[in-house]
């Protein structure tokens, strides 16, 4: 019954958080990346929400896919 199931391809594409921190200079970007890794501190939410008010744009569908290792990196 099973005999075809595959892990699923490698995603294809351009993961957000990624872009953004490679825009950013190096200081920032380590904040960014930081921030990302932190989930005890930093609720998905709370992040694209801070950041918004800081004029860089990440959905919280994007952090929380590259969070759950769902995005291209």
């Amino acid at each position: 019954m099973l005999e075809n199931l595959h892990p699923p391809a490698p995603r294809q594409g351009r993961c957000r958080v990624r872009t953004v921190a490679s825009e950013l200079d190096l200081d920032d970007s380590q904040r960014l990346w930081d921030a990302i890794n932190d989930s005890n501190t930093w609720s998905a939410y709370a992040l694209s929400s801070s950041l918004s008010k800081l004029g860089l744009r990440i959905s919280v569908n994007s952090i929380l896919r590259h969070r759950n290792g769902g995005c291209s990196c």
